[in-house]
């Protein structure tokens, strides 16, 4: 069983002890599963993230459990960039540098200790606990509100598109930034909002898309389906690096309850409209 690794490996018998209090997928025992194990370091660090266990509810301690349970055994050579979903239903997004063999989970942790083989699968020692995610999309716009994304979260909500990115999803989100609504001119983005908004909701709508898209899966050449009319496409420009050819990412792979937001610096323009000051 993997929950006997922590018997012979004392830095990660924190989550065995966890692991035999509490209910998890069915699949944890019989296999083939992946474990993302924290080690004792990583539990220590919880308490400058103000995140504290012992008073959790059975549900949310299950739920944090469960989001280190992919299922199927994974390699660290198997691993592409992209995402993957955990036995708690929410994803993970795992990035693999190729030229190191280096992997690093949602952005910040990383596999120390990787492939390491027991009856019933892999586990692979991190340096961090991985918190799943407790906001959808909207609450990753108005997190990001006050900072960068206010433009863009006052205009949906003055198109009521906030409310329809509420639910299951999944949603991907290229969120433009307040400076990428700057270079639209300041007349052209008042027009918006005050005389056309039927054209605002297409811009807007043309900035969604369904599923989960990592940025790591945008290799080039990809025609993405957008949620504006006709399901006009994003085009993908050869080096995964443009929408467009004009809108580069500033911050990818935001990860939501219900989908992702990727954070670009352009403003998508859907075909054949036009908006610009003169």
């Amino acid at each position: 069983m993997l929950g006997g690794i922590g018997i012979r490996f004392p830095s990660f018998f924190i989550p065995q002890r966890l692991l035999s209090q509490l209910p998890l997928p069915d699949y944890l025992g019989d296999g083939p599963i992946t474990i993302f194990a924290p080690n004792n370091y990583a539990f220590d660090k919880l308490v400058d993230q103000d995140v504290n266990l012992a008073v959790m509810t059975d549900t949310r301690l299950s739920s944090i459990l469960s989001y280190h349970v992919a299922d199927m055994a994974l390699t660290t050579s198997n691993v592409t960039t992209g995402f993957l979903l955990s036995g708690s239903g929410y994803y993970l997004y795992l990035e693999r540098f190729s030229f190191s063999n280096r992997i690093i989970i949602n952005s910040g942790t990383n596999v120390l200790i990787p492939n390491m083989t027991a009856s019933n699968g892999i586990i692979h020692i991190i340096d961090s606990v991985l918190l799943p995610p407790t906001v959808e999309v909207t609450g990753i716009i108005l997190k990001t509100k006050e900072e960068d994304l206010s433009v863009f979260g006052e205009l949906l909500e003055l198109t009521n598109i906030m409310s329809s990115l509420q639910g299951v999803g999944p949603f991907t989100i290229f969120a433009p930034s307040n400076a990428a609504f700057e270079k639209l001119g300041a007349s052209t983005l008042e027009s918006l909002k005050k005389k056309d908004t039927v054209l605002l909701t297409d811009i807007l709508s043309y900035h969604l898309a369904k599923g989960y898209i990592s940025s790591g899966e945008l290799v080039g050449g990809e025609f993405i389906p957008t949620l504006a009319k006709g399901a006009a496409t994003i085009r993908v420009k050869a080096n995964g690096l443009l929408l467009n050819d004009v809108a580069a990412f500033e911050t990818t792979d935001l990860i939501a309850m219900n989908g992702a937001v990727h954070i670009i610096d352009t403003v998508l323009i859907p075909p054949p409209i036009k908006t610009s000051d003169p």
